[in-house]
């Protein structure tokens, strides 16, 4: 049985060909140059790949090509030959394209160093920088417009038609701020919810992410206060709850009932608002009466109708002292009067 060595993944990534990847690949061929084919292809990635992607930054040093992988442990080997394979890939990918073969001036990988890294230069033409924040290629800033050797206008607009539709086939993707939404339910018991976690979280860069929301016409201080503001969210950067905010369901819910229902030997809200007008009256029949009390009694009747129109309150509440049935009866007129 053959052991596993670091050099595995470079040797089957030296064996890779536009070819093996049929519809998706021979678009690349048929672009004018490298920059394009890079942005015909990243728009039908879905055919390739699903939830990690490669991006291209152009400045006036350098061109920079990042891998953005699925999270992972860069401990295990499996994970680490994966990541290997994908940067070795794009880079052939890259050398086959070009008209004169670009080389990257600098590699950079997250993992550690294996114990023998000649392998490493021996692929790529220059020593990797082991260790580094992102799986990186770093090009010529001219990158973009190396021309493609095997260029057709023709196969070119025939294979973009074929790719655009087989992404219709497969549906409308997730969009990003969906995905974003997903991902704030997830730290509900107090987990990060900083924009940078939660890009890590989707395996994409702080600032792709706050591009393409921006391109969906939001943000991410918008998803995150909307997640707030509904009290879906109870992230260590939203404020706790209220009782006068949160719906009856949602408190319902976070106490561990399945409904709004009230709880066992409470009374029903008929009945409570009966109990509050019948207290009211009696304090609205007191001598010592305050005109506050009897506008309290005057609202406790109008709440009791909207609550129990079919069971209404008592037409007189019964007297509890000799004093207020004597009242009582000095306000009642007699047959002689």
């Amino acid at each position: 049985m053959a052991l596993f060595d670091a050099a595995f993944p470079l040797r089957v990534a030296s064996a890779f060909r536009h070819e093996d990847n049929e519809i998706f690949g021979f678009l690349a061929m048929s672009c004018a140059t490298i920059g394009e084919a890079f942005d015909r292809t990243l728009q039908y990635s879905r055919l390739y790949t699903v939830g990690a992607l490669y991006e291209m930054d152009v400045d006036r040093d350098a061109t920079r090509i990042t891998w953005l992988p699925w999270p992972g442990d860069l401990g295990d080997a499996g994970y680490r030959a994966a990541m290997d394979y994908h940067l070795a890939n794009m880079e052939q990918a890259i050398r086959q394209l070009g008209a004169s073969p670009p080389r990257p001036v600098e590699v950079r990988l997250r993992h550690a160093a294996p114990p023998d890294a000649a392998a490493y230069s021996d692929f790529y033409g220059v020593a990797p920088r082991f260790g580094a924040p992102r799986y990186e290629l770093v090009y010529p800033a001219s990158l973009r417009d190396v021309g493609v050797t095997t260029f057709n206008s023709r196969l070119r607009d025939y294979f973009d038609q074929e790719c655009r539709r087989m992404i219709e086939k497969l549906g409308a993707a997730t969009s990003v701020a969906a995905q974003v939404r997903r991902a704030l339910i997830g730290v509900m018991d107090g987990g990060d919810s900083s924009i940078d976690a939660v890009a890590k979280r989707l395996a994409i860069s702080t600032r792709s992410l706050q591009r393409r929301l921006a391109e969906e016409g939001t943000s991410y201080n918008d998803l995150l206060h909307r997640r707030a503001r509904h009290r879906s969210f109870a992230g260590p950067r939203s404020r706790p709850p209220t009782a006068s905010r949160v719906p009856r369901a949602a408190t319902a819910s976070v106490r561990g009932r399945s409904s709004s229902r009230p709880r066992r030997g409470s009374p029903p809200p008929r009945r409570a608002a009966r109990g509050r007008a019948r207290r009211h009256l009696r304090a609205a029949a007191s001598p010592r009466c305050p005109p506050r009390a009897t506008s309290a009694a005057r609202r406790c009747r109008s709440t009791t109708r909207r609550a129990g129109a079919r069971h209404p309150p008592p037409a007189a509440a019964a007297p509890r002292s000799r004093l207020a049935a004597a009242r009582r009866d000095s306000r009642t007129p007699t047959a002689s009067s």
